[in-house]
């Protein structure tokens, strides 16, 4: 009836501690509220009504299938089965949610779906919510109208069969609101005779009375007398079930008939004993919305402080600054002081529980209490007058102390990586939040150490928003001075700001937190902060960042803390990914296992499985890139966005590869609109280029080049990664579209990239797109010499998937040059490897190359002579006859002689001093294009400069 409920967790309903009395009408019409059309019924009414309770008696309701009233069937929807699962009923408490930017966090931690990594939480739960029916009740909203109306806009918008129930003092103000006001309980009083006959049975209000003071130790029935004197205790109280429940838990040590002598006399007459206001002190009335009830629960708590002793009033006041609840340990640590010993403690806190003015529950692991909202907001009322007028008693710091120390326990443990530690910071949030506000409103260095501490928990729930937000204003609030723990706060700010995707800033604070750290010798944030430096390094460039990273590695096994040496190995092994160093990517996450599994650091697994999975598909090798891929979306599964989104990128690829791009499409785009407004750019990349890639595969080249380009663009001076692979895609659109400069262009770009990570891989991938652009031109000097380049590179490191579409190119080349026989025998090779390995070809492609095979086939008498039969000739065999023929000339592999036309021209443009801007205009090529020319004629010349290069005289070769 009163908001008497104990919330057992994060999820689910609150679980009653005492009798639901009444309200059978109000129920019924809600029940028809929640089946009518609107999806939005707000109870409104001042505190202590019975809005919480009421809600989730309905919810109850709603949830048994043998209720009066049933949850509404769904709308039939083409995709919903008719047995679909329900969402919910949750329960989304607001009481202590005090910045409106954190209401979309409080829904999702009720709802218990897990970290979203940079998602909104409101679409992490509309991904999850999706078409199921469901129930959400959204309490307290009083004061995060605006927040919590956007937020149910967004769920009711996105979830569109998800009710939703909240409880406010005041309407949400939105559109096809059902407002509903929740009454008070009736007595008999309020009956138009006015009485309360002997022979009727007693009201709702006055059963709750009896009720709670039976529970309290009083009777459970009464005489006559008594039974008038209690329907006039509910009347004179309005029927306001909580201010019921204060005046029947006196009936421990009063009478009914005492309690209502009291309740007769004045305010001030009742408060002039112990328990009195503070003299000179100007109590600020609970919130007043023109309704007279708001006043009597004002005055029934005023009644219920007037009667509690010294000691029990001084605890009252001391309980307030717990946000969220608290344990009895706590409370001893917080309220405790000479004049007020444990012992003591536990027996007035008894007494308050004994009044209705605190709640207790047990919980899984603990016994935990809470003060209701309009009886904490009282209690705070009296704290803050008792200290204008004493001045401090020390509970907030001793407050601000221990939760400190819960913080920082919390980050020595490893509570965020633990699924018991999230529930338990999850349930301290509160608490914390408000101990590192007070801390920050004083300037206090704890407010940088528990923000430091809090670092892991924002990063793993997937809040870089709220964490940013909060570090920035700690240290703008705090002291610029040495200290460690600003250390490390700028080190947990440059973590969550790399991972909103400002590798600026990350930057920034990184570098700020290892001056410090150096200066104040704190290890444990030099750690973290060289990782973040390396990480964000290693980004743009992989060969610069990893030193830093090894380092990393040194400093945080050195400083003891398992989380940043996890973190360290697990940048470092992704980094190998990024030069497509799949070896040393392997050993690396293998260093690093003791550290993920101590930590419980999945990323560092994640990263391990995803380069696997990529490394598996390069091999060709399908059915084990998609179990890896699988394993890693598994591993991702309610966890950090990126890795979900690095996760689906990895699937599609295989699907794409194996010749279902619709399917690889299909999962993109559903993950791109889950991924809609999320603040980790990254994530948003990886999955653009798997569509791009599935886009090239279905024939769409042109809208292939504007994805890849947009991230490209994003990129270039960003995740090199992502830019080379924008890039590759950028060149494959340009050959399925026939326009050999373009893609020679673009393969131009690609070396550039391919330079500054390091990456072999990469610049095989531009020598393959450079040899078909020959192609294109019929070139076919340049065209082989690309070709062989790129397959060096490709057998040397088991790139098959590569190899494959090289050995394509040099049967064309064969054919070309009129060597059927060799052509047909590489091109049955490929076709039979296709097979074997379920590799499938463009569509888009496949008439230009069945063109090249017939030419081929036609070329010689009995091509079955030549054919190779599947099975026959292994892939890596097929590679070396391939490289065993270079052309009809035998063109060698070092000198003058070596070198293709273009890059002749190229070598001897640059020997004449030419820039590489001015080669690029002469020949009209790119400059990156030039830049990989010559760096292929300074390997095949021996030379490593232009002066050597000049010193050759090539003006008298020929190719």
């Amino acid at each position: 009836m009163a908001d008497n409920t104990t919330v057992l967790g994060v999820t689910g309903l609150p679980e009653p501690t005492t009798a639901f009395i009444g309200r059978e009408a109000e129920l019924s019409a809600l029940g028809a509220a929640l089946r009518g059309p609107r999806r939005l019924v707000t109870l409104v009414g001042p505190g202590g009504i019975g809005k919480t309770r009421l809600a989730v008696r309905a919810a109850a309701r709603w949830q048994t299938p043998e209720a009066p009233w049933t949850r509404p069937v769904p709308t039939p929807r083409a995709a919903v089965a008719p047995a679909a699962p329900v969402f919910g009923p949750v329960f989304a408490p607001l009481a202590n949610v005090t910045e409106p930017h954190l209401v979309p966090a409080a829904v999702l931690d009720a709802a218990a779906i897990g970290a979203h990594g940079g998602r909104p939480p409101i679409n992490a739960v509309i991904d999850h919510v999706g078409d199921q029916p469901g129930l959400l009740i959204l309490d307290n909203c009083e004061h995060l109208t605006e927040a919590a109306g956007h937020v149910v806009e967004s769920l009711l918008e996105g979830c569109p069969e998800l009710r939703v129930l909240a409880t406010s003092r005041e309407p949400l103000g939105l559109p096809g609101e059902a407002v509903w006001q929740v009454p008070p309980l009736p007595t008999r009083l309020d009956e138009p005779t006015g009485t309360a006959p002997d022979d009727v049975p007693p009201s709702d209000a006055a059963r709750l009375f009896l009720d709670r003071a039976g529970d309290a130790g009083g009777p459970d029935s009464c005489a006559d007398a008594a039974r008038a004197a209690v329907e006039h205790i509910v009347h004179e109280l309005d029927g306001i079930p909580l201010a019921i429940e204060l005046a029947a838990a006196r009936g421990r040590v009063t009478s009914p008939c005492r309690i209502a002598a009291g309740l007769e006399r004045s305010v001030p007459a009742l408060v002039s004993g112990v328990g009195a206001p503070v003299p000179g002190a100007v109590a600020t009335p609970l919130p007043v919305g023109g309704d007279a009830r708001h006043s009597t629960m004002r005055r029934s708590l005023d009644w219920s402080h007037a009667l509690l002793t010294a000691e029990e009033a001084a605890l009252f006041r001391r309980l307030s600054v717990f946000e969220g609840g608290w344990t009895l340990a706590a409370a001893e640590y917080v309220c405790v002081d000479g004049r007020m010993p444990p012992d003591a403690l536990r027996e007035h806190l008894m007494a308050l529980i004994d009044k209705s003015l605190v709640d207790v529950a047990q919980h899984a692991r603990e016994t935990r209490y809470r003060m209701l909202t309009p009886i904490r907001q009282y209690a705070a009322e009296h704290h803050a007058a008792h200290q204008q007028v004493y001045g401090p008693d020390g509970a907030a710091a001793r407050h601000r102390a221990w939760f400190l120390a819960v913080a920082e326990r919390a980050d020595d443990e490893m509570w965020a990586f633990d699924p018991d530690g999230r529930a338990r910071l999850d349930q301290e949030a509160p608490n914390l939040r408000a101990a590192l506000e007070h801390a920050a409103h004083a300037g206090h260095q704890d407010a940088l150490r528990i923000g430091a501490a809090l670092g892991s928990y924002w990063r793993v729930k997937g809040r870089y928003a709220e964490g940013v937000r909060v570090l920035g204003r700690v240290l703008d609030t705090t002291p610029d001075t040495d200290h460690w723990a600003r250390a490390r706060v700028l080190a947990m700010r440059a973590m969550l700001v790399f991972w909103i995707g400002d590798l600026d800033s990350s930057m920034d604070d990184a570098t700020s937190a290892i001056a410090m750290a150096e200066r104040v010798g704190d290890e444990r944030a030099h750690a973290h902060a060289l990782n973040r430096v390396g990480t964000a390094t290693m980004m743009m460039r992989p060969t610069a960042g990893q030193p830093l990273l090894e380092r990393a590695v040194a400093v945080a096994r050195d400083a003891g803390d398992v989380v940043a040496l996890a973190d360290a190995y697990s940048s470092l092994s992704t980094s190998y990914v990024w030069q497509d160093d799949y070896p040393r990517m392997a050993e690396i996450a293998d260093r690093g296992e003791p550290a993920f599994r101590r930590s419980g650091f999945d990323a560092g697994r994640f990263w391990a499985i995803w380069g696997r999975s990529h490394q598996a598909r390069l091999a060709g090798d399908l059915p084990a890139a998609r179990e890896l891929a699988d394993q890693a979306a598994a591993l991702a599964a309610g966890s950090d966005l990126l890795l979900g989104n690095a996760a689906v990128e990895a699937r599609a690829l295989v699907e794409v590869m194996a010749g279902d791009p619709h399917e690889a499409r299909r999962a993109v785009l559903a993950e791109l609109a889950r991924s809609q407004g999320n603040v980790v750019r990254w994530g948003n990349g990886v999955l653009q280029l798997a569509l791009a890639a599935a886009e090239l595969a279905l024939g769409n080249p042109a809208t292939t080049h504007d994805i890849a380009a947009a991230v490209f663009r994003r990129e270039r001076d960003g995740a090199g990664y992502l830019a080379w692979h924008a890039q590759e895609l950028r060149m494959l659109a340009a050959l399925a579209e026939g326009d050999a400069a373009a893609a020679v262009e673009e393969a131009g770009h690609l070396s550039c990239v391919a330079e500054r990570l390091g990456n072999r891989r990469a610049q095989a991938v531009a020598d393959r797109g450079l040899a078909r652009a020959a192609l294109l031109r019929g070139d076919l000097a340049d065209a082989e010499a690309y070709a062989h380049a790129a397959l060096a590179a490709g057998v040397d490191n088991d790139w098959w998937v590569d190899t494959v579409d090289v050995l394509e190119t040099l049967a064309v080349l064969a054919a070309r040059r009129g060597r059927h026989d060799r052509a047909v025998r590489l091109f049955s090779g490929v076709r039979a490897a296709r097979v074997e390995r379920s590799l499938v070809r463009f569509p888009e492609e496949k008439a230009w190359w069945d063109v090249e095979f017939a030419e081929a086939w036609a070329g010689v008498p009995d091509p079955r002579m030549h054919a190779v039969e599947p099975g026959s000739v292994a892939l890596r065999q097929l590679a070396e006859f391939a490289a065993r023929g270079r052309g009809s000339r035998g063109r060698p592999v070092i000198g003058p002689e070596s070198l293709t036309p273009m890059q002749l021209n190229v070598a001897r443009l640059a020997a004449r001093g030419f820039s590489n801007a001015d080669i690029a205009t002469e020949l009209f090529i790119a400059r990156g294009t030039v830049k990989s020319h010559l760096a292929h004629v300074f390997a095949k010349l021996g030379v490593g400069n232009r002066t050597e290069l000049a010193a050759l005289g090539l003006s008298e070769h020929r190719t």
